[in-house]
């Protein structure tokens, strides 16, 4: 089997093709063969060592393929199984081994390519905008990185739940993308006050004396939660206002 390794962090010149015995699967494993690999900005940090791995660091953390090979064991998935997965090591190669508790069998419509690339990001979203605060019709919420992967993925779901979607970006071009995405509003915080725009607009939107509360309420108790995130997402509904934020995105509202 090929697989691209990292023996030494750095660049892209410390991508290396190397050649390996193709690995036997566990208890609990199966060889996928890899059809596609998703590349994600986390993969610069594995590479570069912002985020330390052992080294060597097999590349690559979503992916989709054929399953060719199973381990030892019960398994939700069979031989043959088109599947894909997220998080785990090794992508970028021609075959992985992987736990077979990670794989998602891939529904017929879904191509490999397709499902590489929306594991790791479809999954933010979801979470988002399900779990974090499951979104329902009457709600507004404020998506920033609106245009990202994440971001467009998100404006989708939130229309699909029925909420209406501001948008932050920084340019007229990415503003486009997040109408095209479902945004019913964008906001560009490059030409605009982020802070004092992005929450008056909101607050025209849905009832302001109600969100005013619950933002002067909230700051202090979020001001944790804004360390945290990658993702950008406030909602405001009728009755409570959570945010999540990242670091920069907090700068820009004011929440040092």
């Amino acid at each position: 089997m090929q697989i691209i390794r990292v023996h030494r962090c750095g660049g892209p010149d410390e991508l290396v093709l190397d050649t390996l015995p193709t690995p036997i699967p566990g208890p609990g494993q199966a060889l996928v063969r890899v059809l596609a690999a998703g590349v994600n900005f986390i993969d610069v940090y594995h590479r570069s060592g912002t985020y330390p791995l052992p080294l060597p660091v097999a590349m690559g953390r979503e992916g989709a393929g054929i399953v060719e090979r199973l381990g030892p064991g019960d398994s939700s998935v069979a031989e043959g199984d088109r599947v894909a997965w997220s998080t785990v090591g090794g992508s970028y190669a021609t075959e992985a081994i992987l736990p077979t508790d990670q794989l998602v069998s891939l529904p017929a419509g879904v191509d490999e390519r397709v499902a590489a690339a929306a594991m790791l990001q479809g999954l933010t979203a979801h979470y988002l905008s399900r779990s974090s605060y499951p979104l329902k019709p009457g709600d507004t919420c404020l998506i920033h990185a609106a245009a990202g992967g994440v971001g467009q993925l998100l404006c989708q779901m939130a229309k699909l739940a029925g909420a209406r979607v501001i948008a932050t970006v920084s340019t007229s071009e990415k503003a486009s993308i997040a109408c095209e995405a479902g945004a019913d509003e964008t906001i560009n915080y490059v030409e605009q006050d982020g802070r004092e725009y992005a929450f008056a607009f909101a607050r025209d939107i849905t009832e302001r004396k109600k969100a005013e509360a619950s933002l002067r309420q909230s700051e202090e108790r979020f001001r944790g939660v804004f360390e945290q995130g990658s993702v950008g997402i406030a909602i405001i509904g009728r009755e409570q206002c959570f945010l999540r934020a990242n670091p920069a995105f907090c700068r820009m509202l004011g929440f040092e």
